[in-house]
């Protein structure tokens, strides 16, 4: 191979694989399936479908191609009655050729299946002993009981007995079953006789109840008895006048205040005692009499304890108030006059104070809360004084607020409308701003001054309406041009990537996309202003779908600089192999050894080159160091056999001369006067450029071209 056919590998010098070791054939079964499906004999398929029958287990596969090729469905429906594993007999279901076997190999499944789901003997014996074992406990349950509801739980224990012992009646009895019929036949006497216990029971028990029942009825007869001769004494006939004592007491016994009622009370106490005194003690205007008056004695009882529990608790929250005033007048000395939210936490303080001092004065004696009210005005005075003082100081600064105030009017007044409406209109803002900071006004100019300063704003704003319309509208404009600014970024981020991972035109597209949405940004600071409130919402929903494709980007980013940074690992790992063959190149051609060859070398460098090419390019930083690594080892492994090279190069160089020379020749006999003469000079060119040899690759198209065409004009003049 010459130097310029390194890009080819040859197929000459490609190492051929060792043949495989030659296995020893396994015997095969003979082909009893095809002979019993296509035999054309009909003894000889039966006799190979029934050798087939012999062991349905062995050759299963084979009965499997019999009932699916079978086109008469006999033999088809003898195999599917032998099979017995489920996965032929689906194959079958899905392929028979004949719908009654495949029916009948459905059939053959649901069968299996059936078969497998009943238990066997051993398991059914198990089950039947278990199930009778599971009844002694609850037998054994009601024989130690006692009795009651026995004979209907034993009933329903001997219905399972029998239809356990039913189920399982195709099975012969064993030890288990003997064993558990034998305990629960011992175990009914027992329940009989705890049953007839429990009869003998309920029996007495009947007896004591009817003789309860005959004496609870006397005993209430008795009752009845003695509640009518009382009620006879309760309902009496009063003397008139008593009724209206009794109700009117009843109505006083729930005053809100007792000491009020006090001598309508006693004066009704007299006039009990009169009308009531004949009546018997028990009778019911006596009872609910008693019952009032002492209610009204406990009310009063109570209303006295607490008014004195009251009194105690006002005296001692009026000196707590007190103390707290003293203490509230010590730590205004400590106020700074400028504080004022000091200040007004000290306000609020003494106000609140004040409240709870007269709402606590109310429950203490007059002459008991005079001391105590002298106290707490005179340290309330002095807890004021800081108040005063800072109150003092307010006045003068309204008055200097108020001079302020007069200049916010003035400067409105002064703004340039007609020459700036912008700053005028920022002025305005200013001045509104401004205007809420000065603090309190003097009381009788406040009015005054904030008409005048509201009159010179309107006067403002109404010559900057037409400014703030125009404003509007390029605001609508800007949040159309943001709202197109959304669409459009929304559709970057949905557009699909362009060609395969990896490849130059995903990468081309990924970048064209940042670069379009980098664009995008500068559109979007560029909009200007929009409706206050839309802009918001129209920047969350761009921000969204920025965030969203730099977020991918940034993910995109990331997988590309991971193939890069394999790619770089990749192409050093070819580099290190080429630096590493040209080294023992450069020893085996200085040694002459043979063990390298030039075709080798010729060979391992067109293997570097395509390995080369194939790769992914490697990362920027890494990518020229590599490249010029690679070239340097390329030269090296080259330049041990520049000579053999060289040689080549001339040896297609010489045969391109020669070919030349060939063209001119042809050339000079078209141009003679008869070249259909020129016959044998044409065939000795022939075959000269034949023998010529390989010429370099970038000469061969063109001069194969130009021989071609001088050689289709002779023959075209030889022919006419």
């Amino acid at each position: 191979m010459g130097f310029f056919g390194l890009g080819r590998s040859s197929s000459a010098t490609a190492t051929k694989p060792a043949p495989a070791q030659a296995r020893p054939a396994a015997p095969e079964k003979p082909d009893l399936a095809a002979l019993a499906v296509r035999g054309t004999d009909a003894a000889a398929r039966a006799d190979a479908l029934a050798k087939l029958l012999a062991d349905p287990d062995g050759n299963a596969a084979q009965l499997e191609i019999v009932a699916v090729q079978d086109a008469t469905g006999a033999a088809g429906a003898k195999a599917v009655a032998a099979l017995r594993e489920r996965k032929h007999l689906k194959a079958i279901a899905k392929k028979a050729k004949v719908a009654a076997v495949r029916e009948a190999a459905t059939a053959r499944i649901q069968e299996l299946i059936a078969e497998a789901a009943k238990p066997s003997e051993e398991k059914a014996r198990a089950e039947r002993a278990a199930a009778l074992e599971a009844l002694i406990p609850r037998a054994t349950r009601l024989a130690v009981g006692n009795g009651v509801g026995a004979e209907a739980a034993w009933t329903a224990i001997l219905a399972e007995r029998d239809a356990i012992l039913a189920q399982f009646a195709a099975h012969a009895a064993d030890e288990r079953v003997t064993a558990a019929t034998t305990r629960l036949d011992q175990l009914a006497g027992e329940i009989r006789a705890r049953v007839a216990e429990a009869a003998t029971r309920a029996v007495e028990a009947e007896r004591q109840a009817a003789a309860q029942a005959a004496a609870a009825t006397a005993a209430a007869s008795a009752a009845q008895a003695a509640a009518a001769e009382v009620a006879a004494v309760r309902s009496a006939p009063a003397p008139e006048g008593f009724p209206a004592v009794v109700a009117r007491a009843e109505e006083l016994a729930r005053a809100e205040d007792p000491e009020a009622v006090v001598d309508e009370f006693l004066r009704l106490h007299k006039e009990a005692l009169t009308l009531g005194d004949a009546l018997d003690p028990q009778h019911e205007l006596r009872v609910r009499w008693n019952t009032a008056w002492a209610a009204h004695r406990d009310a009063r009882t109570a209303a006295r304890r607490d008014r004195g529990e009251r009194r105690g608790l006002a005296l001692a929250a009026l000196s707590a108030l007190v103390g707290e005033a003293e203490a509230a007048a010590q730590a205004a000395d400590a106020l700074a006059p400028d504080d004022g939210e000091a200040l007004n936490a000290h306000q609020a303080k003494l106000d609140k104070l004040r409240e709870r001092f007269r709402m606590a004065l109310r429950d203490a004696p007059p002459a008991e809360g005079r001391g105590p009210r002298e106290r707490f005005q005179a340290a309330l005075d002095d807890a004021y004084a800081p108040l005063r003082a800072a109150r003092e100081a307010a006045d003068a600064d309204s008055f200097a607020n108020l001079v302020r105030a007069e200049q916010l009017k003035d400067e409105i007044e002064a703004l340039p409308v007609d020459s700036d409406p912008a700053a005028a209109f920022r002025g305005l803002k200013d001045c509104q701003a401004r205007w809420r900071k000065l603090g309190p006004l003097p009381r009788i100019k406040a009015r005054v001054a904030w008409d005048g300063f509201r009159a010179a704003g309107d006067a403002c704003f109404q010559r900057l309406k037409p400014w703030l319309a125009a404003q509007d509208q390029e605001r609508q404009a800007a949040m159309a041009r943001r709202e197109e600014l959304c669409v459009e970024a929304e559709g970057v981020l949905a557009r699909p990537s362009v060609g395969l991972p990896g490849s130059p035109a995903e990468r081309d597209g990924l970048r064209a996309s940042a670069g379009r949405m980098q664009e995008l940004q500068r559109a979007w600071r560029e909009a200007g202003e929009v409706p206050r409130g839309m802009d918001r919402e129209l920047w969350t929903r761009f921000k969204t779908a920025q965030d969203a494709f730099w977020e991918r980007r940034k993910a995109d980013l990331d997988a590309e600089r991971e193939r890069r940074e394999a790619a770089t690992a990749d192409r050093e790992a070819v580099v290190v192999r080429a630096e590493s063959f040209a080294g023992d190149a450069e020893k085996a051609m200085a040694s002459k050894t043979g063990i390298i060859t030039a075709a080798d070398v010729q060979r391992r460098v067109a293997q570097l080159r395509e390995v080369w090419r194939e790769l992914p390019p490697a990362d920027r930083e890494a990518r020229a160091a590599l490249d010029g690594r690679f070239i340097a080892a390329e030269d090296r492994i080259l330049a041990t056999i520049r000579g053999k090279l060289d040689a080549e190069r001339a040896a297609l160089e010489g045969a391109a001369a020669k070919r030349r020379t060939l063209l001119d020749e042809l050339a000079e006999i078209l141009g003679s006067e008869n070249p259909r003469w020129q016959k044998d000079a044409v065939d000795r060119i022939k075959l000269a450029w034949r023998e010529a040899g390989r010429v370099p690759y970038n000469e061969r198209e063109a001069l194969d071209k130009r021989f071609s065409e001088l050689l289709g004009k002779w023959r075209s003049l030889a022919e006419g």
